[in-house]
C-alpha cells in the first residue's frame, strides 16, 4: 500500500513539474515573440527571423509559420516564405492572413494565377483592393485592375502607391493620356522622386521621340539600362 501511495505521489509531482515546465516554456516563448515583434516593427528583420527560427525548431505552429512567412517575404526570400505559409492549414486561425501573404509571395514568384486563387473573396480594404488590382494587371486584365485602383483613390486620393500602380496599368493598356493625368496628380501631391520622373519619361517616349525624356532616364540609369529600357518600350509600342 505504501509503495502504491508513493508511486501515486511521484506521478502527481512529475505532472506538476511538467506543467510548470510547460508554463515556463510558454512564458519564455511569449516574451521572445514580443521581442521579435518589436524587432520587426523597427525593421530589424534578421533579428526577428533568428528568434522565430529558434521558436520554430522547438515547437512549430501556425502562428510561427505565419511570422516566418511574413518575415521571409519582407526579406525577399520568396521560396522560404512560401514554404512556411504552405504549412498553415485551413482550419487554423492564421489561415486568412496567411493567404494574403501567400498571394503577395506568388506575385513575387511570377505566379499570378496562384496569387489570384489565394486572394480572399471579400475584398473589403484598400490594401486588398490594391493587391487584387496588381494581380489583375499581371493577368493582363487591366480594365478590371484600373477600376479597383480608382476605388482606392476615391476613398483616399493621397494613396500614392495606388496612383503609381494605376499609371503602370495605364501604360500597359496603352492609355498614355490618362497616365499623364495621374502623373500630374502625383506631382501636385508633392511626389518628386526617381520613380515618378522615370514613369513620366516612359509615358512621353511611348507617344513620341523625346530627347529630354531620354536624358531623364540617363540621369537615373546606366547607358546599358537605358538602352535595354528603350528597346522594351519599342516592343511595347509594337504590341499596342
Amino acid at each position: 500500500m505504501k509503495h502504491w501511495i508513493t508511486a501515486l505521489l511521484l506521478m502527481v509531482l512529475v505532472g506538476c513539474a511538467q506543467s510548470q515546465d510547460s508554463r515556463t516554456h510558454s512564458a519564455s516563448a511569449d516574451a521572445q515573440k514580443q521581442v521579435a515583434m518589436m524587432s520587426e516593427q523597427n525593421n530589424q528583420l534578421d533579428s526577428a527571423l533568428n528568434i522565430y527560427q529558434r521558436l520554430y525548431k522547438k515547437k512549430p505552429d501556425a502562428e510561427i509559420n505565419l511570422a516566418l512567412g511574413r518575415l521571409y517575404y519582407k526579406s525577399e526570400q520568396w521560396v522560404l516564405a512560401q514554404t512556411h505559409l504552405e504549412q498553415i492549414e485551413e482550419d487554423q486561425p492564421e489561415w486568412a492572413k496567411s493567404r494574403i501573404w501567400m498571394a503577395k509571395t506568388q506575385l513575387k514568384l511570377s505566379n499570378p494565377e496562384l496569387a489570384f486563387v489565394n486572394l480572399p473573396t471579400d475584398i473589403n480594404t484598400n490594401e486588398l483592393r490594391n493587391l487584387k488590382a496588381v494581380t489583375l494587371d499581371y493577368l493582363q486584365r487591366h480594365e478590371e485592375a484600373q477600376a479597383l485602383y480608382m476605388q482606392v483613390l476615391a476613398a483616399d486620393k493621397l494613396d500614392v502607391k495606388a496612383r503609381r500602380n494605376l499609371v503602370y496599368s495605364q501604360i500597359l493598356s496603352g492609355d498614355y493620356r490618362e497616365a499623364e493625368v495621374q502623373l500630374v496628380a502625383l506631382y501636385e501631391l508633392g511626389v518628386r522622386d526617381r520613380q515618378r520622373d522615370m514613369l513620366a519619361a516612359i509615358v512621353a517616349l511611348l507617344q513620341q521621340d523625346d530627347p529630354k525624356a531620354v536624358r531623364t532616364l540617363e540621369g537615373y540609369s546606366s547607358p546599358y539600362e537605358v538602352e535595354q529600357l528603350l528597346a522594351q518600350l519599342e516592343s511595347l509600342k509594337a504590341t499596342q
